[in-house]
């Protein structure tokens, strides 16, 4: 078995660390953008008033977009919402609007559901591949002073590399990436809900620094099915009691590309997922992908490859401490040739040689399962040490 020099792969990290700064998702230290907050304070469309500092979004039978007239690819913006006339109690900020004059159905929105504790963000016109609900952690009080009215604060900062992270007050709900995003007008949106709105702040440009949480030199990242979002533990994917659910990432690898692929697993619940290279199709990633998992159900650990059934495996059992372990470390090693070998917390679990292997994206996915995905790394050469 050929096996790729540790050492070696820490090494070439550095090929990684020059590539990563032209990519499409920057975790951390994001450049500040150095411009000054405003008020955000013209609003051109949709039913409203105002008075002074308080933008009042009254409410109607549908969406009442109420559109400013400012247009930003990049830009933070945050305010505080108190519900006036309930009914669906939906307030949002919304963003990506192409056409400010006729809106109709092509922007974003982020959406408070006090109905629902969740936080939704959604395309309108792409709701099928990109409408995500997020629950509220319990720190968060939407009634804050103890009677019925929902009050709260929202900031929404989008970046260059396409991210949108979401707070209530200071809580970061998660951040989301849609790969479609090309910026537009921005504004508030209700839905059959009136709504009051002050203390707007808007900063158009790159935000500053961003604790991401989630540590990986690979762009792109992406819930291709299921529940996924970026929390404070790493990428988080709540899937239990539905079958294999995608993450995928925006780095494809040709087949003659020899790399490692290694990152730390947390099972929270259910039986478990693992981390997924070589997948040929992000639309459809079933139809041929190969996986490193760990299947908590059946006691094993398992390299294979799927086409919408498996195709062939390479597997052992789990120790006792790997049973019960909540947090995992898989490592995969891709050889040039289609050679691939499987370590779990160090310690060898399985390799196999397939010659057609095609190369493809690198994700993580689970198995009716609820899992933290974080430390995703990606290193790779030329001519590897083999030892």
């Amino acid at each position: 078995m050929q096996r790729l020099s540790r050492v070696s792969s820490m090494a070439l990290s550095l090929v990684l660390v020059i590539s990563l700064a032209a990519g499409m998702i920057l975790p951390r230290g994001l450049a500040a953008s150095g411009e000054a907050a405003n008020a955000l304070s013209n609003f051109t469309t949709g039913s409203f008033t105002q008075n002074g500092g308080v933008l009042k979004v009254n409410r109607t039978s549908g969406n009442n977009i109420v559109l400013s007239d400012q247009s930003s690819t990049a830009f933070t913006l945050s305010a505080d919402f108190v519900i006036t006339e309930t009914g669906d109690n939906v307030a949002n900020i919304v963003f990506d609007v192409d056409d400010p004059a006729s809106p109709g159905t092509n922007w974003m929105a982020v959406s408070v559901l006090p109905n629902e504790n969740k936080v939704r963000i959604f395309k309108e016109n792409d709701r099928k591949n990109f409408d995500i609900r997020t629950p509220l952690p319990d720190t968060v009080n939407l009634k804050p002073d103890g009677g019925e009215t929902v009050k709260f604060s929202l900031k929404v900062v989008v970046t260059q590399e396409k991210m949108v992270y979401i707070y209530l007050g200071s809580v970061r709900i998660g951040s989301y990436y849609y790969a479609s995003y090309d910026g537009g007008t921005i504004g508030f949106m209700t839905f059959r809900t009136g709504v009051e709105i002050r203390n707007i702040q808007y900063t158009p440009g790159q935000p500053g620094t961003i604790d991401e949480g989630f540590d990986t030199n690979i762009p792109g990242w992406y819930g291709q099915s299921g529940g996924w979002a970026v929390e404070t533990d790493g990428l988080h994917g709540n899937n239990v009691g539905v079958g294999d659910r995608f993450a995928l990432s925006r780095l494809c690898l040709d087949k003659d590309t020899t790399f490692v692929y290694e990152g730390t697993m947390t099972v929270v619940d259910g039986m478990g997922g693992g981390l997924v290279f070589g997948v040929t199709d992000p639309a459809r990633p079933s139809s041929n992908w190969i996986s490193a998992n760990i299947d908590l159900n059946r006691g094993e650990a398992k390299l294979f490859k799927n086409q919408n059934g498996q195709v062939w495996s390479a597997s052992r059992t789990l120790t006792d401490d790997e049973k019960h372990a909540k947090q995992q470390n898989i490592r995969i090693e891709v050889i040039q040739g289609g050679q691939f070998n499987y370590y779990l917390n160090g310690s060898l679990v399985g390799s196999y040689t397939d010659s057609t292997y095609d190369g493809g994206y690198l994700g993580v996915y689970t198995f009716k399962g609820n899992n933290f995905y974080n430390h995703l790394q990606y290193t790779t050469g030329e001519a590897p040490r083999i030892d």
